[in-house]
């Protein structure tokens, strides 16, 4: 965990929780260069530069609306988390997770960049794997572009971040996403997940 102390900036965030459905909504407080997923725009976006009706990336798979967005500077401690080996984890808004970066985007690649890689890996381990959920994102490599959302993942045998790309698709009539992880030019992994939504997190659905 990184501590500071002095004149912050800050911003106060509420977000619609629940669209239509009802008005209830939660409080996000961050610091202004602190990076939000934007599921509208599929990128890292400073909390500071976010705008009334952004759509935020939430644990659940469906989206929560920005509503306000308040900046105001004080002097307090600020505490900006710096987890080992994870570069996006979730914070509480209200009893919804948004996605939030690490600390700042840290060289992810682009969404063209990522399925550039991709073609370029050569593939070992489960991108050799011969089972449909395995063969099948080989064929659709060249969405990724448009519809991938792009992570780097740490590693515990010390050989340094991964990037991990999701994307949502189907399989024989099923949703989920594909996913495919690329370290040094090595794919270790290809593969469908059945049910699976964009959390920056490989396998888990």
């Amino acid at each position: 965990m990184i501590v500071g102390d002095g004149q912050k900036h800050l911003v106060s965030i509420i977000v619609d929780l629940d669209g239509d459905a009802g008005s209830a909504t939660g409080l996000i407080e961050a610091t202004d260069g602190h990076p939000f997923w934007m599921e509208d725009q599929g990128r890292w976006l400073a909390a500071g530069k976010l705008k009334p009706g952004n759509q935020l990336h939430a644990v659940s798979g469906n989206p929560v609306t920005v509503v306000s967005v308040t900046p105001r500077t004080e002097s307090r401690t600020a505490y900006n988390l710096s987890i080992d080996g994870i570069h996006a984890y979730y914070v509480l808004a209200n009893t919804t997770a948004v996605l939030v970066h690490n600390t700042g985007p840290c060289g992810i690649p682009t969404a063209a960049e990522a399925a550039e890689l991709v073609k370029k890996a050569t593939p070992t381990g489960s991108a050799l794997k011969a089972e449909p959920w395995h063969r099948a994102g080989s064929f659709v490599v060249d969405d990724i572009s448009k519809k991938g959302t792009v992570f780097k993942i740490g590693s515990k045998d010390g050989r340094g971040d991964a990037t991990l790309i999701q994307m949502p698709g189907e399989l024989n009539g099923k949703p989920g996403r594909y996913e495919w992880i690329v370290r040094d030019g090595i794919m270790s992994h290809l593969m469908f997940i059945r049910g699976g939504t964009i959390n920056g997190i490989a396998i888990k659905p």
